[in-house]
């Protein structure tokens, strides 16, 4: 209820809004043109009036010339054409009974009317065009245009706007006319009853028509269409409907809805033909539905073709049949709903066909549809069938679109693929031609359905892996349609992953010799190749007796299909330029000597039970004869290498010698007092006293001597006394006293 009050506020705004002087109230309209001779042709002009508007200005219809602007590649090709109003100009179209004509609003009374203004032109076309442009953008004079009714409820401030038609031509390939409509175009309606039209457009020239809703146009512009948080209307959905559905169907025009409150709905449909598959023209035609809440107004129900045989429908009166069939046949069981009579005429029957009605003119009428399609080529045949009741004060139309589609047998048309790079499925796209969609489609491999699926296009992907595949397409209720296919899927491409380098890549100079190793995917083949892209028969061999970089390339393959090629870089390493630098040559037993070298990132020293640190970490030896040493040294590339170092001429060099003076003035000279010792000892202990005998100082260290203080004080020049005691490594003591002065 709400929608439907916000609904009526918006009827009631537009009402308003309606006040255009010059504006005469349209409710629909066509722009049509005939081939006539040469290139002459007849340009027609049909609009539907709404006898509610203004007279002063509703008047206006009879006696204007509608200008048609002509165009062609975009281009203004001649400024305008004035067509002139026809013999039966004015005449009322009112879908009312006989008995209510003079109660209608076109005789002042207060049933809804309409008359339809039919202006007629001729033009000759300077040349051929295949876009030829015939406009009527609402110019009905040089002081009048043609508004659309202000009773349009889908379209904001509609009494404002004009109408807006466009025809197109294509007369490369020849001449052309554009299709007839067999129905009037402002239909009248009740709420919340199901309903359906089709404006019953037939073509003189047997081309094939498609059909299309459009968006309402002003002065070339879309119209604004109303809508709220509740209702979206558009020129695809015009009207508002029960669940918010505006069924149409493109191949034959059929609109299908049920309005679910009082509206006047302004909708457009374009009409293309197609010769040979070639666009040759289109037209467009503005329809105003009424919408009115009267219970008493009729509509025929039943309409649907019932009891087919020779084919199927899939819905919307559209039997799908295949060609060569031998005939088609179907019922129509219609009945009016208030028990009105019902006239039933139709329009545009195929050659051959037959529509036999019985009960004509009661309120059932029954019909059936024959035709013999033995010889009938492909083709989209579609053909009228109105229903128009004797209800009184308004009479409604139902003009019904019955569709027979004959088809082709399916043909697929081509079967493509993506590479499989022998890993991946393949992407397989069929494409078919002819049939009718939805279609099935089933795929085996072996014997086996690998895909069963129903397709809405005629292009359909599937991912496959290689193999041999069997298919069939076809449609339910046309088995003589369906069509066997067949394909392969081979592996192609190139395989997706490099080979996985593993195993020594870097060499040291006189390593062992061995083959490159690559790890291969299950079931793949390794290829190498020489920088210069030469084929190897075997991996290659680094030779690791010559400093070097060296380059090959590795692929694999699975299949046929070959990975890119993977650069294996190999480096030949030198070994590390390793020179000690310890002391060498004659030493003294028990002598200590720091290890040292250069060359190498790291060192190892062996004998590792005769290598001593000292509190630093640093390492050292004590050497007490003829000993060797190797050390062992790696470079920042892991190559390694080993040298020795050896003593062989150790000495005993155990002697003692005591000066008797020292001057301890800080001038570097003679400074201290130690007994000078030539080898190492296993035991050194020196010790000072003055001539009191008390002890000045005291030290183990053979390389560490008296200064000539005492706790931090320089001591007085004078004598003073040492002991010496002392074992060395050879085994010779030392125990000897001795005076030494100590001079300032």
């Amino acid at each position: 209820m709400k929608k439907l009050h916000r609904f009526i506020y918006f009827l009631c705004v537009a009402i308003l809004l309606h006040a255009d002087a010059y504006a005469t109230h349209v409710y629909g309209g066509e722009l049509l043109y005939t081939y006539i001779s040469g290139n002459q042709y007849k340009l027609t002009l049909t609009l539907y009036g709404d006898c509610s508007a203004n007279t002063g200005v509703f008047n206006k219809l009879y006696t204007s010339s509608p200008t048609i602007h002509i165009y062609h590649d975009n281009l203004q090709d001649s400024t305008h054409i004035r067509l002139q109003p026809s013999a039966n100009i004015g005449e009322e179209v009112s879908p009312v009974c006989p008995a209510e004509i003079n109660n209608t609003s076109c005789n002042g009374g207060t049933l809804p009317g309409v008359k339809r203004f039919i202006y007629t032109g001729t033009v000759s076309l300077n040349t051929n065009s295949a876009n030829w442009h015939f406009l009527f953008i609402g110019e009905l004079d040089d002081s009048t245009g043609a508004g659309r009714s202000y009773q349009i409820t889908n379209v904001n401030n509609a009494g404002g706007t004009y109408v807006y038609l466009e025809a197109t031509l294509n007369n490369t390939g020849g001449p052309n006319s554009s299709p007839l409509y067999t129905t009037i175009p402002t239909p009248f309606y009740t709420v919340n009853v199901p309903q359906q039209y089709n404006q019953g457009a037939v073509d003189a020239d047997n081309d094939s028509l498609a059909f299309q809703l459009v968006n309402a146009l002003d002065r070339g512009n879309n119209v604004t269409y109303y809508s709220d948080p509740d209702i979206t209307l558009s020129g695809t959905n015009p009207m508002v409907t029960d669940s918010g559905q505006f069924a149409f169907n493109p191949l034959n025009g059929q609109m299908s809805f049920k309005p679910s409150i009082l509206q006047d709905a302004l909708i457009v449909n374009r009409v293309t033909e197609y010769k040979n598959g070639v666009a040759v023209g289109s037209s467009m035609r503005e329809m105003t539905f009424v919408v009115l809440d009267n219970p008493n107004l009729d509509y025929v129900q039943n309409t649907d073709a019932v009891n087919i045989t020779g084919g199927y429908s899939n819905g919307n009166n559209v039997i799908n049949m295949c060609t060569g069939t031998s005939s088609v046949s179907f019922d129509i069981h219609a009945v009016d709903t208030l028990q009105n009579q019902v006239a039933v005429s139709h329009t545009s029957l195929p050659t051959g066909a037959s529509l036999t009605v019985q009960n004509n003119n009661t309120t059932a009428p029954d019909l059936h549809f024959s035709w013999n399609t033995a010889s009938v080529p492909s083709g989209v045949y579609n053909f009228f069938v109105s229903y128009k009741n004797n209800a009184c004060p308004i009479s409604t139309t139902q003009t019904i679109a019955y569709t027979i589609n004959i088809v082709d047998p399916f043909n697929v048309l081509s079967i493509s693929q993506t590479a499989t790079h022998c890993y991946y499925n393949a992407d397989a796209t069929i494409i078919i031609k002819n049939g009718v969609l939805p279609a099935d489609i089933t795929i085996l491999s072996n014997g086996n359905p690998v895909i069963n699926t129903t397709i809405t296009n005629d292009t359909a992907t599937f991912s496959l892996p290689a193999g041999t595949y069997t298919g069939i397409v076809s449609a339910p209720g046309i088995p003589a349609c369906s069509a066997p296919f067949s394909f392969t899927i081979v592996d192609s491409g190139d395989y997706p992953f490099p080979v996985d380098i593993s195993g020594v890549l870097n060499y040291c100079i006189g390593d062992p010799a061995t083959a490159l190793v690559v790890t291969p995917d299950s079931d793949a083949i390794v290829h190498w190749y020489t920088a210069a892209g030469d084929s190897l028969i075997a991996a290659p061999i680094p030779p690791t007796d010559t400093v070097g970089i060296y380059t090959w390339y590795a692929t694999q393959q699975v299949g046929p299909c070959i990975s890119e090629k993977q650069t294996v870089t190999v480096h030949v390493y030198d070994k590390p330029p390793i020179e000690i630098l310890s002391e060498q040559g004659t030493v003294c037993v028990g002598e200590i000597i720091y290890l040292e070298a250069t060359g190498g990132q790291n060192y190892d020293w062996q004998p590792f039970d005769k290598i001593l640190t000292d509190k630093d970490g640093k390492p050292y030896i004590r050497v007490f004869g003829p000993e060797e040493f190797t050390l062992y040294a790696r470079s920042a590339n892991g190559c390694k290498d080993s040298i020795k170092l050896r003593y062989t001429n150790v000495e005993p060099c155990c002697q003692f010698s005591y000066p008797n003076a020292f001057t301890p003035n800080g001038d570097g000279k003679n400074d201290r007092f130690r007994a000078l010792v030539v080898g190492n000892m296993e035991f050194y202990e020196l010790s000072i006293y003055d001539r009191w005998g008390k002890r000045m100082f005291w030290n183990n260290d053979q390389n560490a001597g008296w200064d000539g203080t005492f706790r931090g004080r320089p001591c007085n020049a004078d004598v003073y006394f040492y002991r010496v005691h002392a074992i060395c490594y050879t085994g010779h003591e030392e125990d000897i006293t001795g005076t030494v002065e100590l001079l300032r």
